[in-house]
């Protein structure tokens, strides 16, 4: 898979689960309080995204991070030369 194919489909899964956030939220709020409710809703969906958003973007570079963190500590002590 390529790389670019990662970022598309990060992006578009994330759009999604933006929209279905917001209206999910936004329909719940319709049902308690009308149109009103549908924004109030709305909005509170939108930002639940936008925090949901950023937890998954450290998540992500905390991967990344640990991952190198292996890496490194694989190269430095389990090299391919004999010890003997």
């Amino acid at each position: 898979m390529k790389s670019d194919n990662v970022f598309v489909r990060l992006i578009v899964n994330g759009l999604a689960g933006g929209f279905l956030g917001v209206v999910l939220v936004g329909g719940l709020g319709f049902l308690f309080a009308g149109y009103q409710g549908f924004l109030n809703g709305a909005i509170l969906g939108g930002v639940m995204v936008i925090v949901g958003g950023f937890a998954s973007i450290s998540t992500l570079e905390n991967i990344g991070w640990f991952t190198g963190v292996i890496s490194r500590y694989g190269q430095r002590h389990h090299s391919d030369k004999d010890d003997n």
